[in-house]
């Protein structure tokens, strides 16, 4: 992807989950899925917060959904009940426990049902990643210090309960080598894909992120195939360092990159969003602090294995 699309994707506030039509994937293609019928609208429905392993979500159709309980758990705001398009999911395994967390869509700083003025001013985004027991918020104003509340704050689920709607696919199909998913990506047989990425620290910290390819690159050009995934946001793990990694707080927001260096990427680079220094274009010696994906200097390379797959 040529340098000026990416500064164009980067300055969006959020990524829309391409949706495909068209032909199917060979059956010796196809792995094990979770449920298998004739239609793919069929698609079996969990509302368990962890799924099996093998199970893949149809990230297109699944939801954080919050019931507010007082008999159960109280909440900030008992009067709302949103609902959140899940866009990735990031597993933490240690020690045999494992810690599920789940990055919803981004919005806007809004008021809730009045009758006008819905969007708020200053505004900022909003986007969620919701846990077992607690919700990172991240609110991101135009500027580093506009009065939008903390940039990254960790609160107990403020709509009550949040019950996770899974979607699993009816059909998963292995894309494990590049003409795989060349053809996959070819509009006779285009399907949504999902991508595994998995994560591992020397001293036992393990990571799996779960998430739908929103880019793919492709190419048969020469003979040779090649493909390239540019997708996010995902909720990045630090599995690394620190008193709190692992939890909910360690996490953080990124943009994902990987190529075919094999027929199973071996690794991964990031651009994680940060508070970043830009010059003013009519004064270059003033500079403000804005929030914006970027690399991080020694920190944005890591080995990784990587599956991909298509569903239906």
């Amino acid at each position: 992807m040529d340098p000026q699309s990416r500064r164009q994707l980067l300055r969006s506030t959020a990524a829309g989950l391409l949706v495909f039509g068209g032909g199917r994937i060979p059956a010796q293609d196809r792995a094990p899925a979770e449920r298998s019928t004739s239609d793919p609208r069929a698609a079996e429905v969990d509302t368990k917060w962890e799924l099996d392993e093998s199970a893949y979500i149809d990230y297109g159709r699944s939801f954080i959904c919050n019931e507010y309980d007082d008999r159960n758990r109280p909440a900030a705001d008992p009067d709302n009940q949103p609902m959140f398009w899940i866009e990735s999911r990031t597993q933490v395994i240690h020690n045999g426990s494992k810690a599920t967390y789940y990055q919803c869509a981004s919005c806007k700083a809004e008021n809730t049902y009045p009758d006008q003025d819905l969007f708020r001013s200053p505004n900022y985004d909003f986007l969620p990643i919701f846990g077992p027991d607690n919700v990172l918020i991240f609110r991101r104003g135009s500027r580093f210090n506009t009065p939008a509340g903390d940039y990254k704050r960790v609160e107990l689920h403020k709509w009550g309960a949040p019950k996770a709607i899974l979607r699993k696919p009816a059909r998963v199909h292995v894309l494990d080598t590049a003409k795989k998913v060349f053809d996959a990506t070819r509009p006779s047989a285009a399907q949504p894909i999902v991508a595994r990425t998995r994560l591992r620290a020397t001293d036992g910290y393990e990571a799996i992120i779960e998430y739908p390819v929103k880019t793919m690159n492709a190419t048969d050009k020469g003979g040779t195939y090649k493909y390239q995934v540019d997708t996010g946001p995902i909720a990045w793990p630090n599995i690394w360092h620190g008193e709190s990694r692992g939890q909910i707080a360690s996490l953080s927001l990124a943009f994902i990159a990987f190529n075919n260096d094999a027929d199973q990427p071996t690794f991964v680079e990031i651009v994680e969003e940060q508070p970043i220094e830009v010059a003013l274009p009519e004064d270059p010696n003033r500079k403000v602090i804005v929030y914006h994906y970027e690399r991080t200097p020694g920190s944005y390379r890591f080995a990784a294995e990587t599956s991909l797959v298509a569903i239906e």
